[in-house]
């Protein structure tokens, strides 16, 4: 019987009873971009569309040392009513942050940035430039339309291959969409 209390003592003071294992993490594979950037848009529009948002553009390099994601959420159809709140885009963060790092498509670390579109929003597509018909623009060309690439006007209209602005002096300019190098809504007060 005295030796139990040894071989207790023993046990307890053994090195190996209490290591931790280490075990090594399998290596992750090459990055494929456009996997990933797939992955970025599908889950982005899913945390905005939790907040009833929809996701106006998103940028994800994924080059360089330091990876920045933006995502620009904007309310559907909302034109002039209204814009996306702080608290918003505090939400819409923190749900992407979370299905993120559940299905983890990036292989580092990353600064993720959501946000709304501002009051100077840019115009990107056609559907831009229709949902915003009315309002003042600035558009900067890639080649002189009315012997000029800075453009400052109303936008009137917008088919599918150019957007039409009635500019300051009277003047109406038909821009080409493939001739856009930059457009923005004017803020107007």
């Amino acid at each position: 019987m005295p030796r139990r209390p040894q071989l207790a003592r023993a046990r307890a003071a053994s090195p190996v009873a209490s290591a931790p294992v280490a075990v090594p993490a399998a290596p992750r594979p090459p990055l494929d971009r456009a996997a990933a950037r797939e992955a970025l848009v599908r889950l982005a529009a899913q945390a905005a569309a939790r907040e009833g948002l929809e996701v106006a553009w998103l940028d994800a390099p994924l080059d360089g040392s330091n990876w920045t994601i933006r995502v620009v959420v904007d309310r559907p159809d909302a034109g002039d009513e209204g814009g996306v709140s702080l608290g918003e885009c505090a939400r819409v963060s923190e749900h992407l942050s979370v299905l993120l790092d559940l299905e983890d498509p990036l292989p580092r670390a990353y600064t993720l940035e959501v946000s709304s579109p501002g009051m100077d929003r840019p115009l990107f597509t056609p559907a831009d430039f229709r949902r915003f018909t009315g309002r003042l623009a600035v558009v900067i060309t890639s080649e002189r339309i009315l012997n000029q690439t800075f453009l400052r006007g109303r936008i009137t209209a917008a088919s599918d291959t150019a957007a039409t602005l009635d500019l300051e002096g009277g003047k109406r300019a038909e821009v080409p969409y493939d001739l856009i190098k930059k457009a923005n809504l004017e803020v107007e007060f």
